[in-house]
């Protein structure tokens, strides 16, 4: 399993400034060292990108939706950019982002160790960019489980 650090606390990691300039040490964003990631695969992209997230940030939209494992749409099915949501009035800025806002506070799961936003926070927020048909198919995966030919994991979230 890989990982990823700040590159300016390298030395709390017993390391050098020049060790992390050697072959096979990636920088996936500003300010970031990482260490046998697949950057293509979504959680470890966000495991990248983990070491930047402030206080009360999330995985949010697609990243979210994505990391929840919903069969989203091949032109929504990329692992960059990340969406990351953030509370208050700044936003996450840096190349490989896409940062939102919100001026509330908003609930969060942990998923492969990571902070996203509930499975029907991400499910809202994708109304914006899907179409009927595939935000419906979203909306299914999340309350019955994985579709057809996967294994299946239970429901993430409840119909009411």
């Amino acid at each position: 399993m890989g990982a990823a650090i700040r590159t300016s606390e390298h030395a709390a990691f017993e390391t050098t400034r020049a060790r992390l300039r050697r072959r096979g040490v990636q920088h996936p964003f500003t300010g970031v060292s990482s260490v046998g990631l697949d950057l293509d695969a979504i959680v470890d992209a966000c495991i990248a990108y983990e070491p930047l997230l402030r206080p009360g940030e999330a995985f949010s939209h697609d990243t979210a939706a994505l990391l929840f494992g919903a069969p989203l749409p091949a032109s929504h099915g990329s692992p960059r950019p990340l969406h990351i949501l953030s509370p208050g009035t700044t936003r996450a800025r840096t190349d490989g982002v896409v940062g939102h806002r919100s001026a509330r506070a908003f609930p969060t799961v942990v998923r492969f160790g990571l902070p996203l936003v509930t499975p029907t926070a991400a499910w809202i927020q994708l109304a914006a960019t899907l179409r009927p048909e595939d935000l419906t198919a979203v909306g299914d995966y999340l309350v019955t489980g994985a579709p057809h030919g996967r294994d299946r994991e239970g429901p993430l979230c409840h119909a009411r």
